[in-house]
C-alpha cells in the first residue's frame, strides 16, 4: 500500500481487485483510495473519495459501482455512488452522485456525470 492507514475500508471487486478507501493516518481523515490487484502483488491509485472518511462502509452494487457511505467523523450523514475503473478507463473521476442528510432531515442529493478538472473548471 502506498498510503498506511486505518479506519479504511476494502471492498474485493468484480475484476478480482481490492479497492482500499479512506482511513486515516497521522494527518487525519483521507480521501485517497488505492486498488489492489492479488495477481500481479501491486498497488495503484484509484480516484478520491469526495468526502474523507474514517470507520464508513463501502458496498459494491451490482453495477460495479461502490456505495459509499457515513464514517466517525465530518462525512456521517453523506453516502457517494462511486465508479472505481474511472481512472483505468480514461473517464472523468469517480463521483456519480452524492447524498447529504441536512439538520432538517431532508436528504440532499446531487447527481452528475463525474469532475474533469480539465473540462469542469
Amino acid at each position: 500500500m502506498t498510503s498506511a492507514r486505518s479506519g479504511h475500508t476494502a471492498t474485493l471487486l468484480a475484476d478480482g481487485t481490492v479497492l482500499v478507501a479512506g482511513g486515516s493516518d497521522a494527518t487525519g481523515a483521507l480521501s485517497s483510495a488505492e486498488r489492489y490487484d492479488p495477481l500481479t502483488d501491486t498497488w495503484s491509485p484509484a480516484p478520491l473519495v469526495v468526502m474523507p472518511r474514517i470507520g464508513h462502509t463501502a458496498t459494491l452494487l451490482a453495477s460495479g459501482l461502490v456505495l459509499v457511505g457515513g464514517g466517525a467523523n465530518a462525512a456521517s450523514g453523506t453516502m457517494e455512488l462511486y465508479d472505481p475503473f474511472s481512472v483505468q478507463s480514461g473517464r472523468a473521476p469517480a463521483i456519480v452522485s452524492v447524498t447529504a442528510l441536512l439538520q432538517s432531515g431532508d436528504a440532499l442529493i446531487v447527481h452528475g456525470t463525474g469532475f474533469n478538472p480539465e473540462n469542469d473548471a
